[in-house]
Parts: C-alpha cells; structure tokens; sequence
C-alpha cells in the first residue's frame, strides 16, 4: 500500500505469500483480524521512513 495526500491505495495483489508487493509500498496500515474498512475510515499508518 502507499499512501498520496493522506489517503491509502491498497495494491490489488495482497496475501502473506506475496512479498513483492511489500517493495513498492511506503509502510503498514494496523487493521484488526475480521475488520472492514470503507473509503473515509481512519487508520493507523506505519511509514517505512519512520522506523528506524
């Protein structure tokens, strides 16, 4: 996932197994196991540049 002006994009090709998408992506997005998200809900975002 990336995120542009404060919104996140979701790569269309996700699952645990697929560890190419983590190299394009800008960090994590904490979601809880069974949760659904909608366009507008707030999400805690983990930037890659920010770990250190």
């Amino acid at each position: 996932m990336s995120i542009r002006g404060g919104m996140v994009n979701i790569y269309e090709r996700q699952n645990s197994q697929i560890l190419s998408s983590i190299c394009f992506c800008d960090g994590l997005v904490e979601v809880e196991p069974y949760q659904s998200l909608n366009v507008g809900d707030l999400v805690n975002f983990y930037n890659f540049s920010s770990i250190g």
